[in-house]
């Protein structure tokens, strides 16, 4: 009886112990939940003030002349080398209030407000018409009384191909009109009419006068077009909050499209002498861009966990950038990142048509899921004033225009057009994202339409790589019946351009270039006839004509009529005229690109240093022809990224680093010394701050070998930790350089090196 009792207890004290036990266990996971997300928020929080610490220590060295935070320069007074010479085109000019032009606007008002409203609504029509989500068209278009502001003028020459001379003249234009519109918006089955008020535009216009002769009236054409995109505000009556953005990002990307470069609007001064093919001016060259590197980045405060931002960046180019004319170059993603690094080879080529377009950073944290990405802010830099830091500055976020503490490095390189096609087949352009060169395409005029003069409007579509995945086309305007209009022998006077990369040149057969003669709707509402004809220009054809230049005038169709197209193929150069070293981090077993530097041997084992196995080169080299000679001061400024071994037992062995640095130049064949840093202790972002300059070399083919190792106290041998290469013609370009280290076993492993050049001589 009394066992039957206990174990009637036992039975009855079973599931009360069991439930204490379960509740012990939750409430001690919740508590070491708890610990956990606090540790991690402290964790975050101190490395946030660590970061802006180091920050602040870097900023105050900087000033103090004592160490530059790597990626900044100061400002420069002038730009050396053949940069200085694509920047030059404001040398010897005239600045002006711009009073004089805006008094001449005010008087033609009357006359250029139907005219210039004319071609408004021929250009933006269409653009309404089209859009996906609500298709708006113009009841009423007039810009009102108040003539456009014309600022800050400024007047210099340029130059062209061939002796060609031009004046150009560039001034801010400014418009805040009382203007008159209103448009009508098909909503589902009912149709809303919406006004605006009012509509303001800035920007800067540049009037390209030329080309000059010796005879009256000088001036063959002027051509006008915007060199970034306008900013465009208005006053909308309109009931939709997302259709008001839309108009102008439409608005806006219609005004890229036809009136910014390198689209201007071309106007015949004196037609005996105008030819669009000699008017033309060929782009600045190409601009290689990167975003480096972030610092000031915060996490953000979630339900339970501080978020850690995943950065990435958007860059564009003037109106590349813009709706319907291009898109954005969109870097990686820097996971919880809040001092976020891209991979240096990570870059973007884009066209650069003029020294004053503006290089445009958007920042954003992405969000994994339908939210969309947070914006982080957004920056700004000519790229003049880029290029004349020596291709790099940091930049500080802006969001509606307040300071945000978030800061970005940006990088520009430029690279010239060239006749030559060296780059076509050079390892170095061939990585995704860069481009090898540049195709350029004049659609000039046509002659004898087969067609009624009221019923003829003519287009001319491009088809470039026509059957490939990089096909790209585009499209001339349409030239009808007018008054002045000469519809049956029409000008198009139309430039295109196609970036090229190695990837599409690789395809054969498929970058050949075809016209498309098209008729459309006539001025008398007459229907269209459709494609008239198409010819092809080849890519054998470009290789083989002289200076890679075809310009003729051939048959199109089979009623009589002749098209007159130019297609030129380029390559590119750097800057001081050859293609240099690779700007990506050079390894044991690759080759530097360019024809006089030297082969890097690999590695006969994992710890073999490679300054040892580096060979010696001879001076110049086939093909190549060494610049000038020069007196460099070299400094390895610091690095970052070194890692701690860790031990179970004894103490974790933080590095204590040292560089070994070698010249290898045509002109010190016979070199075999190193010059070797001062050894930073217990540090894995060491800072050296050591100099030597180097006398009577060549930059062009030159290269430094770079080492670093970790001293041992108590062996008898140091470690290598990695090695890298630099370009010294690169190096004195950019001023300053981090790399990435490689080691024999596992490549790239997340640790760089900063190297700073300067010319003294």
């Amino acid at each position: 009886m009394a066992m039957e009792s206990l174990g009637t207890a036992a039975a009855a004290s079973g599931p009360s112990c069991s439930f204490g036990r379960d509740l012990l266990i939750f409430a001690s996971a919740s508590v070491l939940t708890c610990l956990a997300i606090a540790g991690y928020n402290l964790y975050i929080d101190r490395k946030a003030e660590d970061l802006a610490k180091k920050d602040k220590r870097d900023g105050d060295d900087a000033e103090g002349g004592r160490r530059p935070r790597p990626g900044l320069r100061a400002p420069r007074q002038e730009a050396s080398g053949s940069i200085a010479a694509a920047l030059a085109a404001s040398e010897g000019g005239v600045y002006s209030s711009g009073r004089f032009l805006t008094a001449v606007l005010g008087q033609m008002w009357d006359h250029a407000n139907p005219a210039v409203t004319k071609a408004v609504r021929e250009a933006l029509e269409p653009l309404l018409a089209d859009l996906k989500a609500v298709s708006l068209r113009f009841v009423k278009l007039d810009l009102g009384g108040v003539p456009i502001q014309a600022r800050n003028m400024f007047i210099h020459r340029r130059g062209g191909d061939g002796g060609r001379q031009f004046v150009q003249i560039d001034f801010d234009v400014e418009w805040d009109g009382e203007c008159d519109i209103m448009l009508e918006a098909d909503v589902a089955t009912k149709t809303i009419s919406f006004g605006v008020r009012h509509f303001k535009l800035s920007g800067r216009m540049s009037v390209l006068l030329g080309p000059l002769v010796d005879a009256l009236p000088v001036i063959s054409a002027a051509q006008f077009g915007f060199v970034n995109p306008p900013e465009l505000t208005n006053s909308l009556s309109l009931p939709f909050v997302d259709a008001k953005a839309k108009l102008v990002e439409v608005v806006q990307g219609a005004v890229a499209g036809v009136l910014c470069l390198p689209q201007r609007m071309p106007i015949p001064i004196d037609p005996a002498t105008y030819d669009y093919r000699e008017a033309y001016l060929p782009p600045a060259g190409m601009m290689r861009l990167a975003v480096r590197s972030g610092r000031g980045f915060r996490a953000s405060r979630g339900p339970l966990v501080k978020d850690v931002p995943d950065v990435y960046c958007r860059l564009s180019l003037g109106a590349s950038g813009c709706m319907g004319v291009g898109k954005k170059h969109r870097t990686s993603t820097c996971r919880n990142a809040l001092s976020p690094a891209w991979a240096y080879g990570e870059c973007c080529d884009l066209i650069l048509y003029a020294p004053d377009q503006i290089v445009y950073v958007d920042a954003y944290d992405e969000d994994r899921g339908p939210n969309p990405d947070d914006f982080l802010g957004s920056a700004e830099v000519s790229a003049r004033d880029l290029l004349g830091n020596d291709g790099t500055t940091e930049l500080e976020l802006t969001v509606e225009g307040e300071k945000t503490g978030r800061y970005v490095t940006v990088t520009g390189e430029l690279f010239q057009l060239s006749e030559r096609l060296d780059s076509l087949s050079m390892p170095r352009f061939s990585k995704d994202g860069q481009v090898c060169g540049l195709m350029t395409i004049l659609v000039t005029r046509a002659f004898d339409i087969p067609l009624p003069k009221e019923d003829a409007a003519t287009l001319v579509k491009v088809i470039y790589g026509d059957g490939a995945d990089h096909k790209k086309e585009f499209l001339t305007p349409a030239v009808m019946d007018g008054p002045g209009i000469d519809s049956l022998n029409p000008s198009y006077d139309s430039a295109f351009h196609v970036p090229l990369s190695a990837t599409m040149l690789a395809r054969t057969g498929k970058n050949d270039v075809s016209f498309a003669l098209i008729d459309g709707e006539g001025a008398n509402k007459s229907k269209g006839r459709g494609e008239l004809g198409r010819f092809r220009i080849t890519h054998e054809n470009l290789r083989g004509a002289a200076g890679h230049v075809v310009k003729e005038t051939r048959a199109i169709g089979e009623g009589g009529a002749r098209l007159e197209v130019c297609v030129t193929l380029s390559g590119m150069r750097a800057e001081r005229g050859s293609v240099t070293a690779p700007s990506a981090p050079v390894s044991a077993g690759e080759v530097l690109t360019t024809s006089s530097a030297p082969a890097l041997a690999p590695q006969a084992a994992e710890d073999t240093p490679l300054l040892a196995s580096v060979p010696t080169p001879s001076p110049g080299g086939e093909g190549s022809e060494p610049s000038d000679l020069a007196t460099i001061r070299v400094t390895a400024v610091s690095g970052r990224g070194f890692k701690v071994l860790k031990h179970r037992v004894r103490k974790d062995d933080v590095p204590d680093v040292y560089c070994k640095i070698k010249l290898i130049s045509p002109s010190h064949p016979s070199s075999s010394s190193f010059w070797e840093t001062p050894t930073v202790k217990n540090t894995t972002e060491p800072h050296w701050n050591d100099s030597k300059n180097f006398n009577e070399i060549h930059p062009e083919g030159s290269s430094l070998v770079v080492e670093a190792w970790d001293a041992n106290k108590y062996t008898k041998k140091d470690e290598l930790l990695g090695t890298t290469a630099f370009s010294v013609e690169k190096l004195l370009r950019e001023g300053t350089m981090e790399m990435e280290l490689r080691d024999g076993k596992s490549g790239s492993f997340g640790t760089f090196v900063t190297l700073k050049c300067a010319r003294l001589g």
